[in-house]
């Protein structure tokens, strides 16, 4: 018997429980401009903001991932970005593209006025996805894999409301500036 997919992204509470519905998700779009994601080896389909606030609410209590986790972060964090570009750039007819337009108007207006920030695909697409998450590291795990406290000052680290601070690996912006092409 299969599980329904709000299900099991409701249960998924670390990254190695979320990964295999990301991989297996595709997404589409209903002829009213329902825009959705559905997965194989699963019942039913969710809104395409789904799996994506849910990544970011583990990204929020899960905020210690282990070095599986940190890897898997970085592989299925593009594969949610992707979701969202196809579904955005898909062709349809024309009326599905009167009610997509339409439908996207109202989620903006609802942003807007009674939401905070910028909703799940905003929030998503400012930080890529916190893809930078998975580079950096609480206050206790710096201590506990560089032997070393964070650093104090003004060095870069990210700050979020409701979760600890966390610092970037010593080195860090070495390695990013190397392999920059630009």
């Amino acid at each position: 018997m299969t599980i329904h997919l709000q299900t099991a992204l409701s249960r998924a509470s670390n990254f190695l429980e979320i990964a295999p519905i990301v991989k297996n998700a595709k997404e589409d779009i209903s002829f009213f401009g329902g825009r959705y994601i559905y997965a194989e080896g699963y019942e039913g389909t969710v809104d395409i903001d789904a799996i994506a606030a849910r990544f970011m609410e583990l990204q929020e209590t899960h905020f210690e991932p282990t070095d599986e986790e940190r890897k898997l972060g970085r592989e299925i964090t593009p594969l949610i970005s992707k979701l969202y570009e196809s579904n955005y750039s898909r062709d349809k007819n024309i009326l599905t593209r009167i009610f997509c337009a339409f439908r996207d108007f109202l989620r903006n207006v609802w942003i807007f006025f009674f939401a905070r920030g910028y909703g799940t695909r905003g929030s998503w697409s400012i930080d890529d996805g916190g893809i930078d998450f998975f580079d950096s590291y609480t206050s206790s795990q710096y201590q506990e894999v560089f032997g070393t406290p964070p650093p104090t000052g003004f060095i870069p680290h990210i700050a979020s409301s409701g979760c600890p601070d966390r610092w970037f690996p010593p080195g860090y912006f070495n390695q990013v500036r190397l392999s920059d092409p630009d």
